[in-house]
C-alpha cells in the first residue's frame, strides 16, 4: 500500500513547496546578494526588482479606472448633495448664535493683512465708481435742476416788498422775484459742478470708509437672523453654484491632475514591504490557492508515476 501512497504524498508535498518558494521569490530578497562578486541569479525579488514598473503599471490602471464622467456622477449624487445641504444647515443654525463680527468671522479663513487689502481696494472701487457717477454731467445737471427747483419754489412764496396783494396785482412781485430766479440759476449752475467736483472724491470716500466700517462691524448673528426669509433662496444659490462649478471646472481639474503620475509617485514612496502587504492584502487568498494547486498537480503527477 506504501508504495501507492507514497509517490502521490512526496509529490504532492514537492508541488505545494515548490509553489510555495516561487510566490516567496516574488517578494523576497529584498536587495540583490552576490557571491565571490557576481550577483546571485534571482535576487532580489520580482517584487523588490520591478518597484518602478510595477508603480507605473499601477498609476496607468488607476487612470483608466478614474473617468469625469464616474467622478461626475459621485459629486451630484443625491448623496453628496443631501450632506450639502445637511452642511449649510448646520451652518445656518450655528450662525444664528454667532456673536462674531462680521470682520471676526472672515478671518477664521482669511489672514488679517489680506482682508485689509481687500476692504482698502473695495473702498477705492467704490469710491472710484461713485465719484465717476458724480462727476458725469447728467448728474450734476439732474442736481443742479433739483435745487434750482427748490429754491424757484422759496423765492414765488416771498413777498420781499411787504406789499402782498397790490405787489402781486401790479406785478412787482412777479418781476421781482423773476430777477432772483435768473440771478440765483446763474450762481448756481456756475457754482454746483464747481462744488461737486472738488469735493466729491473726498466725501465719497469717507462714505465708503464709514459704510465699509460699519458692515464689517456687524455681529453675524445679526446677519443671519435678519436674512432668514432669504436663506432657501441662499442655499439654492449655493447648490447650483457647486453643480455649475462640477460641470464647468471638473473635465478641466482631471485634465491637469495626471492621476497616473499621482498614483505611480503615491507606490514609489511606499517601501517594498509596504507594497508587499499592500498586494498580499487583494492576492493573499489566490496565493493560498495556487500553493494548493501545486499540492494536487504534484499528488497528481505521484499518481501518473505509480502506473509508468
Amino acid at each position: 500500500m506504501i508504495e501507492y501512497v507514497f509517490p502521490v504524498v512526496v509529490g504532492a508535498l514537492i508541488g505545494w513547496f515548490t509553489n510555495k518558494v516561487a510566490i516567496k521569490m516574488i517578494f523576497r530578497p529584498l536587495r540583490a546578494h552576490y557571491l565571490f562578486g557576481y550577483k546571485i541569479p534571482f535576487t532580489p525579488g520580482i517584487i523588490p526588482k520591478g518597484h518602478d514598473r510595477i508603480a507605473r503599471s499601477i498609476g496607468n490602471i488607476g487612470e483608466n479606472l478614474v473617468k469625469i464622467e464616474s467622478i461626475k456622477e459621485t459629486l451630484l449624487s443625491d448623496n453628496i448633495l443631501g450632506r450639502i445641504n445637511a452642511y449649510i444647515d448646520d451652518f445656518i443654525i450655528r450662525q444664528t448664535k454667532n456673536g462674531e463680527t462680521l470682520r471676526e468671522f472672515i478671518a477664521h479663513a482669511v489672514p488679517a493683512d489680506v482682508i485689509d487689502e481687500l476692504i482698502l481696494n473695495t473702498k477705492d472701487d467704490m469710491a472710484a465708481e461713485l465719484n465717476r457717477m458724480l462727476n458725469n454731467s447728467e448728474f450734476i445737471n439732474s442736481v443742479s435742476d433739483k435745487i434750482i427747483e427748490h429754491v424757484e419754489l422759496k423765492i414765488n412764496s416771498l413777498d420781499i416788498l411787504g406789499l402782498g396783494v397790490f405787489a402781486s396785482l401790479t406785478g412787482i412781485q412777479r418781476r421781482i422775484n423773476s430777477y432772483l430766479r435768473n440771478s440765483i440759476r446763474k450762481v448756481l449752475r456756475d457754482n454746483i459742478r464747481s462744488i461737486i467736483e472738488n469735493n466729491a472724491e473726498g466725501i465719497v470716500y469717507s462714505i465708503c470708509n464709514k459704510g465699509i466700517n460699519k458692515v464689517m462691524s456687524i455681529p453675524v448673528c445679526n446677519i443671519v437672523n435678519e436674512q432668514r426669509s432669504s436663506i432657501d433662496a441662499f442655499k439654492e444659490y449655493l447648490i447650483n453654484g457647486y453643480k455649475k462649478g462640477v460641470d464647468k471646472y471638473l473635465p478641466r481639474i482631471v485634465e491637469n491632475i495626471n492621476i497616473s503620475k499621482i498614483v505611480e509617485k503615491s507606490v514609489l514612496e511606499l517601501d517594498v514591504l509596504e507594497v508587499e502587504k499592500l498586494l498580499l492584502d487583494v492576492i493573499a487568498n489566490e496565493l493560498r490557492w495556487i500553493e494548493v494547486f501545486g499540492a494536487i498537480l504534484g499528488g497528481l503527477i505521484g499518481i501518473l508515476n505509480i502506473f509508468v
